[in-house]
């Protein structure tokens, strides 16, 4: 009886561990800077919908690479893309129609 509960409890652990180790390696995989994304986990990375995520990809916001018939995106390449958009706002006045200092 009790080698019975013990192997059951073992199994049990085995199985938790095994998702655990999934878990661990998604988070690694996230802070990965090359590390490849498709538009959907992009969009979420950046913080907008898919939707326009796809449309800012269209205007050349955003650039994707080719990975044999998909198109990815590179965590450093969102990052270096979302840089150019925070700019000081003092920079941004005279195209918006704002006050020019």
């Amino acid at each position: 009886m009790d080698t019975l509960l013990f192997k059951i409890t073992i199994e049990k652990l085995a199985a938790q561990l095994e998702k655990l180790d999934v878990a661990l390696a998604k988070l690694q995989k996230r802070n990965d800077p090359d590390c490849h994304m498709n538009a959907k986990e992009a969009a979420a990375y950046v913080g907008v919908s898919v939707r326009h995520f796809h449309e800012q990809v269209r205007l050349g916001k955003f650039r994707p690479i080719k990975v044999g018939r998909r198109k990815v995106f590179r965590r450093s390449d969102l990052d270096a893309d979302l840089d150019i958009f925070k700019a000081p706002s003092h920079y941004r006045r005279g195209k918006r129609g704002g006050a020019a200092a």
